[in-house]
């Protein structure tokens, strides 16, 4: 009888190991699909254990704990980051305090993708512009067209060596009066406009990356390869005892007035995890050291994490929980020493989604009710909403709105 019942007893607990081992099983299984069918599925783990590796060349710092919604500390996050900063030179603010103005698939305007184009953006003021680069068949490496990440225009008018020399070449110098905007050759003669201005601010060069699925092709490294050769204009620093100069880190309490005239390349961390993850897989743990190491030769600041916020839709629902209402600090005090002081935490930026409709966001419900900074703009689709955006550029005369200058704008109409 004791031999029956041990028996027994042994059949009921493997029969429990075997139950445990099914649903977690079930619970691993349902957690991937789930992630699977979620558009840019965010793992901040993952995106942690990447910023370990690449190293604080890229200057994410503290990007491996806190929450989603920014609560850790760190230069690029938290309200007392930028606890140093001087907030009486609107010149001279951090980061995180400017409405920048930007642009998405910057280069093409219905049909194709140009360099006049490209050239087009800079004259208008744009300060933030986004490529899509993908590698044709040869190596060489061209910019596309694409409302997310794989272009559905491949066409090779247009090189990335080709982008890169018309933004260095146009983005520092004052154009001449019959090439800026419009709006800016019809203003009042002798009064400054953004076309006499847009030329002495930094210029971010966002790159988002792609390649076919089957394809092996590390079209990083190809980039990181075509800007290996210094050049004044790019933020590096260093390059003592024959060292290479690398990438200086930018986060949202950079002052402006250090990047003045350089070009900062920009990536997001969830562009990479698409590309260099497996299928269906959320870990971006599977980005080769080579891509890692050619991120640290070239990129600035990654999107993604707390340096600088992600959102993939102009009208993502995280938004109301992960921000807050924009306030200036010292609206009612002029004399402080921190008058242009907003109650901005982090520097955030919104891209659109593929499911986006065709059409502009309300970039000002954005920077008043979720403190947005960056939202590129789909210039390409001329609407009332970009009409709005545009206006306000001009109307400041600079691509580097302070915040408190745009909370006054909007809320004043």
């Amino acid at each position: 009888m004791k031999s029956l019942w041990r028996s027994t007893s042994s059949f009921f607990s493997w029969w429990w190991v075997v139950v445990v081992v099914a649903v977690l099983y079930l619970v691993l299984v349902f957690g991937t699909l789930v992630r699977s069918k979620l558009p840019h599925a965010f793992d901040l783990s993952s995106v942690g254990a990447l910023f370990r590796r690449l190293g604080s060349s890229v200057g994410q710092e503290g990007l491996e704990s806190g929450s989603r919604s920014g609560s850790g500390s760190g230069s690029g996050s938290g309200s007392n980051a930028c606890a140093n900063a001087e907030y009486q030179d609107t010149l001279n603010l951090p980061l995180r305090e400017y409405v920048v103005q930007a642009s998405f698939n910057s280069a093409y305007d219905y049909g194709d993708v140009s360099a006049d184009t490209l050239g087009k953006r800079i004259a208008e003021g744009y300060r933030f512009l986004d490529l899509n680069v993908f590698s044709a068949s040869g190596g060489e490496l061209y910019v596309g067209f694409s409302r997310d990440n794989a272009p559905v225009m491949t066409s090779v008018k247009l090189s990335f060596a080709e982008a890169i020399e018309t933004i260095k070449s146009k983005a520092f110098v004052k154009p001449p009066a019959s090439s800026s905007s419009e709006s800016s050759s019809s203003s009042t003669p002798g009064v400054p406009t953004l076309a006499d201005t847009y030329y002495k601010y930094p210029m971010f060069v966002h790159l988002r990356v792609y390649r076919p699925p089957e394809s092996n092709e590390d079209v990083v490294q190809k980039i990181a390869k075509m800007l290996e050769k210094d050049d004044d204009l790019y933020l590096r620093a260093g390059g003592s005892s024959g060292d290479k100069k690398r990438p200086v880190p930018v986060t949202g309490c950079t002052p402006l007035a250090a990047l003045n005239k350089k070009l900062i390349f920009s990536m997001d961390i969830e562009n990479l995890r698409q590309i260099y993850a497996p299928a269906n897989t959320p870990s971006i743990e599977f980005v080769p050291q080579a891509t890692r190491e050619a991120l640290r030769s070239f990129v600035n600041v990654m999107s993604g994490g707390h340096t600088l916020l992600s959102f993939y839709r102009y009208d993502d629902a995280s938004l109301l929980s992960r921000t807050h209402k924009l306030r200036v600090e010292n609206a009612l005090d002029p004399n402080s020493k921190q008058k242009y002081k907003t109650n901005a935490q982090h520097w955030s930026v919104v891209y659109p989604h593929p499911t986006d409709n065709n059409a502009n966001p309300d970039t000002a419900k954005l920077m008043l009710d979720s403190t947005i900074q960056l939202t590129p703009v789909r210039v390409y689709i001329k609407d009332e909403q970009l009409g709005k955006y545009t206006k306000m550029f001009e109307s400041l005369k600079t691509p580097f709105v302070p915040l408190s200058f745009a909370h006054t704008y909007w809320t004043n109409r």
